[in-house]
């Protein structure tokens, strides 16, 4: 039979994950896919492990080429399941299951030139075993990027994953890849939590990034003056001691809108203190920025129930004004605002008091789902329940103010009596909170917030641990958008093609035996391969034929663009190796990458442009293709 050792190893490109098509997954990932994915998180490990972030160094040279072989031998074996494994015991066949991938790994390798099929064996020998730190590393990476593919399909609906989780249970440590993998099981969760509300159409994006949602914005808001914005300047001017004349602060307005909670800031503080505003909603913000002639610094639209990306200590003074009720995790939101904001920042909540005696009448009077659908809330706060949540969150409540009807007049309330009666007439609950530091959060006692991956711990800890998962969430972020190579084939037009994943991989393996017969840095000759993938990962909704005629300047911005999702040390790493073999010029390991994409070009009769601008001796890659591929057709 006429077979190419490409053809063998695009074997795995045909194989799925059987885990997932015994869940019912119709169309699961390949085991190529899976590889693929490995291989990236891989790639980050190393950089992670390199960068600025306080983790100890460690040497992995070889930990790209062991998660590119890891499953190299099913292949032959086809992809059997952790307890299908479990019945190869030498009563029944004679053999272990580790003896059997030997067996089918030593089929392939047979194939291959000395070097590379003993350096190969040894790195698959030493995953095998599972004893050397490289070698646990990987297998933890393998347990990661399932989890991530996990997630991927939890995301569009698919249930009874669970037993898939579990296996985080096995990697707890604290390491790099045991915090990248409690990142995914929180993201899990908050989406779960999302799942779980009937009435989550509130929050979805469609409605909170709308038009439509802007237009009604503009047509309840009061562009004037409110008791609630001179209960601000009140506390700012005679109880604060801020004197609005001489001292400049940094104020951020989450969920800004209109940008009418910072109205008193705008207005009454001097040019040189700084309002930004966050918000999901995009014509909001250049509503706000139109309205306030600018003064209004309106970021980029971000969900503000996740992760801000905005630096640690920022802030003077955060507003959040009638924006809790609206998200599905306050507690979320309050911590990150501890976050952001500066040692003794102050913290400035409004939200409607749902336990003011009207609306406990209307309550009472069988209007229960209309008044939910009026308000389009989905949290309720009292004054006893926004004290507790404050509370929680690292914040000592300074004062509290009870707002009547449309905010036209204001009182006082005693937050050590919120049970009297007279809260029950504030139709809207402001409150003033200050940032607390460690020793008095564990002075005064609060709750441990306790951490859903297991131990209780204190609040103050929690808080800065939640601020360090952040990174991690980028990371998996950048993961999300790089695994739509799973889903987009190399050639869009022929529903039998090779993803962008699976051709990534092939090609990865072929840049590994090429730089270890020529004496070349194995480890990055598939870094280049993987860096090439994410130009065709960021470009595939182009035909092929179209794509191989992009320029390389182009090329580098689509790479740019995809890293942005990486926190800024770790995209610089990574666009300096880029830029030192693919971009700039070409080292000898970025001209087998450029070699090995031409030459699946030009198997599909494609002029691959980019490469004809290097002037790179490539004959000798194609000699030892070409008796690679000769082998294997004789063999066969």
């Amino acid at each position: 039979m006429d077979i190419s050792l490409d053809d063998i190893v695009a074997t795995l490109s045909k194989q799925p994950r059987t885990g997932w098509l015994i869940k019912g997954i119709e169309h699961p990932e390949m085991v190529s896919d899976h590889t693929f994915g490995t291989l990236f998180f891989s790639f980050l490990i190393k950089e992670l492990y390199n960068s600025k972030i306080d983790l100890p160094k460690i040497d992995l040279p070889n930990l790209l080429a062991m998660t590119l072989v890891h499953d190299m031998q099913e292949i032959f074996t086809g992809d059997i399941t952790p307890r299908l494994k479990s019945y190869f015991t030498q009563s029944l066949i004679g053999e272990t299951y580790k003896d059997l991938e030997f067996m089918y790994l030593n089929k392939l390798l047979d194939y291959l030139p000395d070097k590379s099929k003993i350096f190969i064996g040894e790195l698959f020998n030493e995953f095998c075993k599972e004893e050397s730190l490289q070698a646990k590393i990987a297998r933890k990476i393998d347990i990661a990027e399932m989890l991530a593919q996990a997630y991927e399909y939890e995301k569009i609906g698919h249930r009874r994953l669970d037993e898939f989780w579990s296996w985080a249970d096995l990697c707890n440590n604290d390491d790099i890849i045991s915090k990248l993998m409690d990142a995914i099981v929180r993201k899990r969760y908050f989406l779960q939590a999302v799942l779980s509300i009937s009435y989550q159409r509130f929050e979805s994006s469609c409605h909170h990034q709308s038009k439509e949602l802007a237009e009604r914005v503009k047509r309840i808001d009061y562009d004037r003056w409110s008791k609630r914005d001179t209960s601000i300047k009140d506390y700012f001017t005679q109880e604060h001691k801020l004197s609005s004349m001489d001292i400049s602060i940094n104020v951020l307005d989450v969920g800004c809108g209109l940008g009418s909670f910072s109205r008193f800031f705008l207005e009454e503080m001097p040019d040189t203190s700084i309002v930004d505003g966050i918000d999901i909603n995009p014509f909001l913000l250049k509503e706000a920025h139109q309205r306030w002639s600018g003064r209004i610094n309106t970021l980029s639209p971000c969900d503000i129930g996740w992760y801000w990306d905005i630096p640690s200590e920022e802030y003077n003074v955060i507003l959040i004004g009638e924006v809790l009720e609206h998200v599905f995790n306050p507690r979320f939101v309050l911590m990150e605002s501890f976050r952001v904001l500066k040692y003794r920042g102050l913290l400035i909540i409004s939200v409607p008091n749902s336990f003011h005696k009207e609306k406990m009448e209307r309550y009472e009077t069988q209007q229960r789902i209309e008044l939910r659908s009026q308000e389009q809330h989905i949290r309720y706060f009292s004054p006893q329940s926004i004290k507790e949540e404050v509370g929680y969150a690292g914040f000592k409540i300074i004062k509290m103010v009870g707002l009547e009807k449309e905010w036209v007049n204001s009182f006082d309330m005693d937050i050590n009596d919120l049970l009297s009666e007279k809260p029950k007439d504030a139709w809207t609950i402001l409150v003033f909170a200050e940032k607390m530091d460690e020793r008095e959060i564990n002075d005064i006692g609060i709750i441990p917030a306790p951490d859903r991956m297991g131990e209780d711990k204190t609040l103050y800890k929690f808080i800065k641990e939640h601020h360090m998962f952040n990174s991690y969430c980028k990371i998996h972020a950048f993961i999300e958008a790089v695994y739509k190579a799973k889903l987009l084939r190399f050639n869009i037009q022929d529903n039998n093609s090779e993803t962008i994943a699976q051709q990534t991989f092939r090609l990865s393996f072929f840049a590994l035996v090429i730089a270890i017969e020529f004496g070349y840095d194995s480890e990055l000759a598939i870094k280049c391969v993987l860096l090439q993938g994410l130009e065709e990962t960021h470009l595939c909704e182009f035909i092929h034929s179209i794509r191989a005629l992009i320029n390389l300047d182009t090329r580098r911005k689509a790479v740019d663009d995809l890293l942005s999702f990486l926190p800024s040390d770790i995209k610089d790493a990574i666009l300096k190796t880029y830029d030192d073999n693919l971009y700039n010029d070409l080292s000898d390991e970025g001209a087998i990458a450029r070699f090995l994409l031409q030459r699946d070009y030009m198997r599909h009769n494609i002029n691959f442009k980019i490469i004809n601008s290097y002037n790179y001796p490539f004959d000798k890659f194609i000699s030892l293709i070409n008796s690679l591929q000769n082998q294997y057709h004789h063999e066969s």
